[in-house]
């Protein structure tokens, strides 16, 4: 009867008990690439260490025409990496792109798109390897700049922002390679806040540094050199701990 009432469940369910133990959680994601639309590639190592691709057909088309290089008429887009969303024991890494081809009515802006999106249960430098080696594969074409997105989870200087930055200078090692401002900024400010224990005053005299008249927007190499120059003396005079984290 039990066993009965199982089969039940997995039939309603369309999915194995959720007891089930990994390796099942595995073979139903793998089943699902031949049954669900958006699931189109997975990457499975030891210790069922595995990366799932989500993405459809049109996101790759759009994803070519906004950011590669072999396009015709095309932009080049910033590629933008964004590891900022934990899915319960898993992460996720999401692609985006600014489509310059659509146009807001109110703002004038081109919007930002979804890309492809990776989940994946580790952080490491191969993990990212595998990823963006897919991705570039799955796009087969040269991409003109990407940009890293880290969010303050992902402590800028730790091993884990080191293997995805390495990862993606490796992969697309043909492409313009920048950092998120906004980020970098999210992150500082995170850092002194919670690991520093600044003041919101002092906060907000060190993060106008990233703003729009400030170190990110320098006007050449030696006003950029200048500006960072003085703001890691005025990190050093809070805290050494800030002004290596900075450096």
């Amino acid at each position: 009867m039990r066993a009965a009432k199982t089969k039940v469940r997995q039939k309603i369910n369309g999915r194995p008990n959720t007891a089930a133990n990994v390796a099942d959680d595995v073979m139903y994601v793998l089943g699902m690439l031949q049954s669900h639309p958006f699931v189109r590639k997975a990457i499975l190592g030891k210790s069922n260490q595995l990366i799932v691709g989500l993405y459809t057909d049109q996101q790759i088309a759009s994803l070519h025409q906004a950011c590669c290089c072999d396009t015709e008429g095309s932009v080049g887009s910033m590629l933008g990496v964004d590891r900022t969303f934990n899915l319960g024991p898993c992460y996720m890494t999401a692609v985006v792109f600014t489509s310059r081809l659509v146009v807001r009515n109110d703002t004038r802006t081109s919007p930002t798109i979804a890309g492809p999106m990776y989940l994946h249960w580790d952080g490491c430098y191969a993990m990212y390897v595998d990823i963006f080696t897919h991705l570039r594969s799955t796009v087969d074409s040269t991409i003109a700049k990407t940009e890293l997105r880290l969010s303050s989870n992902i402590v800028t200087g730790s091993v884990e922002e080191k293997g995805l930055t390495k990862a993606k200078r490796d992969v697309f090692h043909d492409a313009t390679h920048l950092l998120c401002a906004k980020h970098l900024k999210d992150n500082i400010v995170d850092y002194m806040r919670n690991k520093c224990g600044c003041s919101s005053r002092l906060i907000l005299s060190l993060s106008a540094r990233g703003s729009d008249d400030g170190l990110v927007n320098a006007n050449d190499s030696v006003a950029f050199r200048q500006q960072a120059d003085a703001f890691a003396a005025e990190c050093e005079s809070v805290s050494a701990q800030l002004a290596q984290h900075f450096v």
